[in-house]
């Protein structure tokens, strides 16, 4: 019954995910909705109505707060909103923690990732209508850009500390302290399906490197690749922790997909002899 009930959970979350990932040619990704969905991963009694009701007045509170202003000054203004006026913040102690990847936690702990904080506040910046603001994915840590009217001006906003005004150059030191370099199509805005696979990365990287618990990470690898089937390392990933827990049939049909599409950057023959090395 336990095993039922889980099983469907998952199916729930993930039609509810899909639909929000995949809304339809007239309609946005809201990603506010898809961290919601996220959120539920791990909580089945989680409230939704609940958080929608909690965000739906921070976003009230907002315009109250950011009243007539230009463009430019209301980003601003709701930096300053939601960092000075709220106390929202980056978690320091428990980075690693799942809570900071649930969008419910950071509203009610004011803490999370620079990529929940960032998805808090795009989204709290479309429904004030304040235009052009958008992910940025640097490798390593997600910002918040927003172009301004003038010549396509870039603003850069590191949400994680306080949104911290950035150069280009500052965000180029920052990625390097990572050990990764950038380019112009590192500042372009990340689409919103990117983010929400992003989030789920962090996720499963959780579970694979932090944790050193690789079985953990399989409803996240599962999602993720309901989310975006052709994503080769998710496949590899779930292949092994599917090998680990002596799923040899579903290890089996992620690495035949990967010998059959022939993804770039695969050592196939390694790929092969671990296939034929399976029960």
């Amino acid at each position: 019954m336990r095993d039922l009930k889980s099983a469907l959970h998952y199916r729930g979350v993930a039609s509810d995910l899909l639909a929000a990932v995949h809304p339809g040619p007239d309609k946005e990704i809201d990603l506010f909705e898809v961290a919601l969905q996220l959120a539920r991963i791990d909580d089945p009694e989680l409230d939704v109505e609940h958080y929608r009701s909690v965000f739906a007045r921070l976003v009230t509170d907002a315009k109250l707060y950011i009243g007539e202003q230009g463009k430019t000054d209301a980003v601003k203004k709701l930096r300053d909103f939601l960092f000075k006026e709220n106390g929202f913040h980056g978690s320091r102690n428990e980075y690693y923690h799942h809570a900071n990847s649930y969008i419910n936690h950071v509203l009610d702990d004011r803490e999370g990732l620079p990529i929940t904080l960032s998805v808090l506040f795009i989204e709290m910046a479309h429904r004030l209508g304040i235009e052009n603001v958008f992910g940025v994915a640097l490798p390593g840590r997600f910002l918040v850009g927003y172009r301004g009217h003038v010549e396509g001006e870039l603003l850069l906003l590191n949400v994680f500390e306080n949104g911290t005004e950035m150069t280009r150059r500052d965000a180029e030191t920052l990625a390097m302290q990572f050990g990764s370099r950038t380019d112009d199509t590192t500042f372009e805005p990340s689409p919103p399906r990117a983010i929400a696979t992003r989030m789920l990365r962090n996720l499963i990287g959780l579970e694979i490197n932090q944790k050193q618990n690789p079985p953990g990470a399989l409803t996240y690898l599962n999602l993720l690749i309901e989310i975006e089937p052709e994503a080769v390392e998710a496949r590899f990933q779930r292949a092994l922790v599917q090998a680990q827990t002596a799923d040899f049939e579903g290890a089996k049909e992620d690495l035949d997909w990967l010998l059959e599409n022939r993804p770039e950057g695969i050592n196939y023959r390694r790929l092969l002899q671990f296939r034929e090395a399976l029960p």
